[in-house]
């Protein structure tokens, strides 16, 4: 969130996470496909003897009703994606707490001359784990208040984080440097975009 430095393992594990989860969804669509069963049509010939045909399985009405079972599939697991999801969401925030602990959060403090940094580090700290649980216990104990209260936790450590790590040092930076805080601030201000949107859906449920 501060430093700006991009891990390739991790983002190579995530796009196969991604291209793994995408070929789920087509493997199960052609499965289901597969298991379509063929129509059977007899007709006349010219002579006078029975033809049987066979119509194509993957024809509209056997596509709309595999489509159908596979959205209504997908609508039966909608608190398992919507926490998987969040998980997703929160995960830069837990692995920061593991990695820097209380510790780290204070020498960042420290670093960019906060007041008070020790008090201003623990904040931090109280802010990303609070704020990351609240997010993903919010649907789980059904309360839409936990998860918006867990989101704004989350979005003010971005902000501070955002300006303070990555606006300010761009200003006075050049050529690749400058170039990896333009891409770790716009990386940020998604994952707030994600907040906020979350925080709508939570406050629809009030």
């Amino acid at each position: 969130l501060l430093e700006g430095k991009e891990s390739s393992p991790r983002c190579v594990k995530l796009w196969r996470l991604t291209v793994s989860l995408c070929s789920f969804g087509v493997v199960a669509v052609v499965v289901c496909a597969s298991c379509a069963k063929a129509d059977a049509r007899t007709t006349w010939t010219g002579s006078g003897q029975q033809l049987v045909l066979l119509a194509t399985p993957l024809n509209l009405s056997s596509i709309s009703h595999l489509w159908s079972k596979y959205i209504h599939a997908w609508k039966e697991l909608w608190k398992i994606v919507v926490e998987a999801g969040r998980f997703v969401l929160v995960f830069i925030f837990v692995s920061a707490v593991a990695k820097l602990k209380i510790s780290g959060f204070i020498d960042i403090a420290k670093y960019f001359s906060f007041p008070a940094p020790a008090f201003m580090g623990v904040m931090g700290f109280l802010f990303t784990t609070v704020g990351s649980v609240l997010v993903l216990i919010g649907p789980i104990i059904s309360s839409p208040m936990a998860s918006i209260i867990g989101a704004k936790l989350l979005i003010i450590f971005l902000i501070i984080a955002t300006y303070y790590g990555h606006y300010k040092p761009m200003l006075n930076s050049e050529g690749d440097k400058k170039t990896t805080h333009q891409q770790s601030m716009m990386k940020n201000i998604s994952i707030i975009g994600a907040l906020v949107m979350m925080t709508g859906y939570d406050l629809r449920d009030l």
